[in-house]
């Protein structure tokens, strides 16, 4: 993982907001853009989890807000993927970075538009591979517990990944 820009769809937010460790984008990358759209989801009820920390990020200036305007781009992708995603997606591909997110649909559709995709998992094991985080395995448990979705299969390949299978 470089140190470029990220552009951020809104689950990899709410989900290292809820593990207390969003500010590690901003140690991990240049600058870390969300579409309006992704902000609007992510912080829309102030008593949803995580939503208290993606304000306060915004207001330190570690994650920029950014308008995507409306394109016919932007028409096709909200016909397969939600608001966020689609703008996030096309953020990520006007302004040349790679795009944060989790969920299989948004994923294949930001491969098939070329896009880097980069996923909360692999943001974990650069964390740990830059001594962020001592260990990547209390991280998964305290996501699952959150309410993430991970399948055994890629917890397993996570962990893996950073020697701790």
């Amino acid at each position: 993982m470089s140190d470029a820009a990220v552009v951020a769809d809104t689950s990899p937010l709410i989900g290292l907001a809820r593990i207390e460790l969003l500010p590690v984008l901003s140690q991990l990358f240049t600058t870390v853009y969300a579409p309006a759209a992704v902000v609007a989801e992510a912080t829309r009820d102030a008593d949803r989890p995580g939503a208290a920390a993606i304000q306060q990020a915004l207001r330190d200036g570690a994650l920029i807000a950014r308008d995507v305007e409306p394109t016919p781009e932007l028409n096709a992708l909200t016909a397969v993927l939600d608001e966020g995603e689609a703008e996030a997606l096309l953020l990520a591909q006007q302004l040349g970075f790679p795009v944060l997110i989790d969920e299989r649909k948004g994923r294949g559709v930001a491969k098939a538009m070329g896009l880097t995709v980069i996923g909360t998992g692999a943001v974990l094991i650069a964390a740990k591979n830059r001594g962020l985080i001592i260990s990547v395995a209390p991280y998964l448990v305290r996501l699952q517990e959150s309410g993430y979705r991970l399948s055994k299969a890629l917890i397993s390949a996570i962990l893996q990944r950073c020697g701790e299978a």
